[in-house]
């Protein structure tokens, strides 16, 4: 326990609470429970679900072992690290499923499968994805920009798409969204390309993506949200609903005026990930050119054109 409060007084740790305390009391509360109760937690999940307790034991005792495990309930055998095992669990007590099957892992995530080339890559599937993009009403035809292994397209799905189109460049992380998208009946179809990337001719341009008609556009694209900014209000104008996340403060405060001059209602919200541990989001709030944005989260930025 002691380690525990070591690790508290870090500062790392008190930049985080300090962030989840302008977020509110409960991001507060989740940060020191996670602090607290994370790994006693996750070590008797996997008691539960793991059979040969002793290389368990042995994985801890020797952090740089790895060792491979046999899982119950047919989720099969995992040739683990430390770190991979602390991510299974956390993915178990989010009730998300793994299993081991051929050269894939297929996770039962929402009542679906998502396809992945390894356990590594399914960490994200305990992101908030209701409080990221179920901002709307789902009907009609979405664009989704950064598909990573479909489970996005998935969710849309559930959320009342019709259809989804997706551009994901990486031919492996590509494969696995058709997969995804096939195992879980979503209509669409999986472009491998980015989208406006100066840096690569494996890139299709914003107009030539816009000359679709879409209902929804959703972007989580590691930067490319930022040539937004130079294309033409009318195009932003062809897509009624816009959702992105945005890494930058002034990148951010750019797309809200970009967009408020496109004739949008804009609104945002605060997100805070640090190290892949802390995963929660503020409240959705009205933003203007006005607005002064704090430092050091990242943001989703939520557009309605009036």
């Amino acid at each position: 326990m002691g380690s525990v409060f070591k690790r508290l007084r870090q500062p790392a740790v008190c930049d985080v609470l300090r962030k989840a305390a302008y977020i509110g009391p409960s991001a507060i509360l989740y940060v020191l429970f996670k602090a607290f109760f994370k790994y006693p937690i996750y070590f008797f999940t996997l008691l539960l679900f793991v059979k040969n307790i002793r290389a368990l034991t042995e994985m801890f005792l020797f952090r740089d072992s790895v060792r491979c495990l046999e899982f119950r309930w047919g989720l099969g055998r995992f040739r683990l690290n430390v770190e991979e095992v602390l991510l299974f669990a956390e993915l178990l007590s989010h009730g998300i499923y793994c299993y081991n099957i051929g050269d894939r892992v297929f996770a039962h995530f929402r009542g679906g499968y998502i396809s992945s080339p390894n356990i590594n890559r399914l960490s994200f599937l305990i992101e908030p994805f209701d409080k990221q993009y179920h901002v709307f009403d789902y009907a009609g035809r979405v664009l989704d920009v950064g598909g990573y292994l479909g489970e996005t397209a998935f969710l849309f799905k559930i959320w009342g798409s019709d259809e989804v189109v997706v551009y994901e460049p990486d031919h492996v992380l590509a494969r696995h969204t058709r997969e995804t998208m096939l195992l879980n009946g979503v209509k669409g179809v999986v472009h491998e390309l980015y989208v406006n990337c100066s840096s690569s001719h494996n890139s299709i341009s914003w107009f030539e993506v816009l000359k679709e008609k879409f209902d929804i556009a959703k972007l989580d694209c590691e930067g490319c949200e930022k040539s937004l900014l130079s294309l033409p209000d009318e195009y932003l104008r062809n897509v009624p609903k816009w959702v992105m996340e945005c890494h930058n403060p002034q990148i951010l405060s750019r797309l809200v005026n970009k967009f408020l001059k496109a004739g949008f209602r804009v609104t945002y919200k605060l997100y805070l990930r640090e190290k892949g541990v802390y995963n929660f989001l503020g409240r959705e709030m009205d933003i203007n050119s006005q607005t002064k944005i704090p430092k050091g989260f990242m943001y989703i930025l939520i557009a309605h054109r009036l």
